[in-house]
């Protein structure tokens, strides 16, 4: 979720030092909800965890406008449409326009009337842990057909991401951690293999 209509972002793949492969969601979960614990004392299991499925839709955006696409997610309250635009040259501090409707199929009908068909749509299995704050919070996620696991971090300001992502990804004796510089919408729409590179450039 965009704070001030930009959202700051971490996005890591996790994977076995021996084989290379993803570990399964669950035991990334378990490893996240025991490491926040230490940096935010007062998280809470039941209170602030959410679990559950999404399916994104998601629309090129206009070429005359500044984003890179449109996406409409389903939530609870209805749903969102979220515009998301890379200016600053990668996904670490980027544009993230959302707007909350009440009446999903009104919105899917209004975002096929603008845009046509969509491009793509994108499930995922997630697991969104909250800090101290909406805007400050992990996700731990795969996407349907995929075996990658990920983890997400986004929070307010770049101190408070960086402290929480050099915990996440401290020195493991079984797990890489990788900085993904690519979105869903380029890895599972767009179908672009993941552009990794070293945390340690996370400056």
């Amino acid at each position: 979720m965009g704070f001030l209509n930009r959202e700051l972002e971490v996005k890591i793949l996790v994977r076995n030092k021996d084989d290379g492969i993803s570990p399964s969601q669950s035991s990334v979960c378990a490893f996240v909800e025991s490491e926040l614990k230490k940096i935010y004392p007062a998280y809470n299991t039941e209170d602030d965890q959410i679990i559950g499925n999404a399916t994104d839709i998601y629309w090129n955006a206009p070429r005359t406008g500044i984003g890179d696409f449109v996406r409409l997610r389903k939530t609870s309250k209805g749903g969102q449409i979220t515009l998301k635009a890379t200016d600053k040259g990668s996904n670490l501090d980027r544009v993230e326009i959302d707007l909350e409707v009440h009446d999903y199929k009104q919105a899917k009908e209004l975002m096929l009337a603008l845009h046509g068909e969509s491009k793509a749509s994108v499930r995922k299995k997630y697991n969104v842990f909250f800090l101290e704050n909406e805007f400050t919070n992990v996700s731990v996620y795969r996407v349907s057909g995929s075996a990658m696991t990920f983890i997400e971090v986004e929070a307010k300001n770049k101190t408070r991401l960086k402290e929480i992502v050099k915990v996440l990804t401290k020195e493991s004796e079984k797990w890489d951690f990788s900085w993904v510089q690519s979105s869903i919408y380029e890895m599972f729409v767009n179908n672009n293999s993941p552009k990794l590179v070293d945390l340690s450039l996370l400056t």
